[in-house]
């Protein structure tokens, strides 16, 4: 069974040297290694930052989240680095995330990124999540990118989730709970 936290550095440090290849590669086309993009999120001071992380038992296998722009709190980079995934894992993954997606970018109003052309899974997925990609090809050290996009409808002012995938440590508004996991 999978599960997702609020994301903290140690996450960050566990997840690192544990990424897939194709994250790697994204992470290097854009001059970042996996600590730094991991461990950058957590060192920004301003609000409208979601970090969260999914875990089988008590081992990190992914982290997500949204970047806001510094000056626009509503719009935002969306970004997902992970482990490779057993055939298992991704499938229990695929039933809840639509979910996870909603709620994570519930208070923003527009979200976008960047992704290799040739990455065609992650394509896929993207779009499946509802996002919609530029027709125009953008180059980055010879690699060829997409830029995706979302505009989202409906803005949550900061409501927490109700969801049965909550793992059973979840921070709230920075203070530490635990949850019954049933």
């Amino acid at each position: 069974m999978l599960y997702v936290e609020k994301g903290i550095p140690a996450h960050a440090f566990e997840l690192a040297f544990k990424l897939k290849q194709s994250d790697k590669y994204e992470l290097a086309i854009m001059g970042h290694d996996p600590l730094t993009a991991l461990t950058n999120v957590f060192r920004y001071s301003r609000k409208g930052i979601r970090t969260y992380t999914i875990f089988e038992e008590d081992k990190v296998l992914a982290m997500f989240g949204v970047v806001c722009e510094e000056k626009n709190q509503k719009r935002g980079a969306v970004w997902f680095l992970s482990t490779d995934f057993t055939k298992k894992q991704w499938a229990y993954f695929l039933k809840r995330n639509k979910k996870w997606t909603e709620f994570f970018l519930s208070d923003y109003e527009y979200v976008a990124n960047l992704v290799p052309q040739e990455n065609k899974n992650t394509i896929k997925w993207l779009k499946w999540q509802g996002f919609t990609f530029n027709s125009k090809v953008i180059i980055v050290k010879g690699v060829k990118l997409l830029y995706f996009y979302k505009k989202i409808h409906k803005v949550s002012n900061g409501m927490q989730p109700v969801l049965d995938d909550i793992g059973p440590l979840w921070a709230t508004d920075g203070k530490l709970k635990r949850t019954t996991v049933i």
